[in-house]
């Protein structure tokens, strides 16, 4: 089932306090461990976009709080398929860090879709030994600075522009990659089937998910 829609998604940024647990892919020949369960799915940033600082997509653990960050890469490096404890699972918040960046250094965006959007921002429980597609997200980052004489005005762009459930096509991209895929049962993160929705969503500038710029 296919299931796409664009908004570009950005609340308001604040510096805080967020795990920087970053999740690196596995390895294409890695075998997967029955006792885990495994989410996959794509985090790319769109041509054009800065890869400097890290942009990011939190997944929470809903019983444990641990943080899981997604890391939006370039074309051809967005692919992941990582190993969680199976559990209750939430994206709950976009990041944006620096190289080697401290916990305080960190801006967050909370990641509230609207509900017509899709089930991304809704909580989904994963067991042992099941490989979950959670979805295929596209992202925008830029960062600007404008030099004045006395200070720099730094500017900066980021959200989610297209999220799309695709599950079929996604999976069988995977399966190409990771050949242990074949010996796991896979499945959606959120039921299926899904209702129909409209191809694109652009959100007014009343919407929580709203076009906006930090300056």
């Amino acid at each position: 089932m296919r299931w796409p829609w664009m908004v570009v998604f950005l609340g308001g940024i604040a510096s805080g306090c967020a795990g920087l647990n970053y999740q690196a892919a596995l390895a294409p020949a890695a075998a997967l461990d029955p006792a885990q369960a495994y989410l996959y799915g794509h985090f790319r940033l769109i041509p054009g976009s800065d890869t400097s600082p890290r942009l990011s997509l939190q997944l929470t653990n809903l019983e444990s709080g641990v943080p899981l960050n997604f890391v939006f890469r370039p074309a051809g490096e967005e692919r992941y398929l990582v190993a969680v404890a199976p559990g209750r699972y939430q994206f709950t918040q976009l990041l944006i860090a620096p190289p080697m960046a401290m916990e305080m250094d960190v801006r967050h965006s909370a990641f509230r879709p609207p509900p017509e959007a899709g089930p991304q921002g809704m909580p989904f429980r994963v067991a042992a030994g099941t490989a979950y597609y959670v979805g295929d997200f596209d992202a925008v980052f830029s960062r600007s600075v404008d030099h004045f004489v006395l200070f720099a005005k730094v500017k900066l762009r980021f959200g989610i522009v297209r999220m799309t459930l695709d599950l079929d096509t996604a999976t069988a991209r995977m399966k190409r990659v990771y050949p242990a895929l074949e010996r796991v049962e896979t499945a959606p993160a959120w039921p299926l089937p899904i209702p129909a929705l409209p191809t694109a969503l652009r959100a007014d500038s009343r919407s929580p998910c709203c076009p906006a710029r930090r300056e």
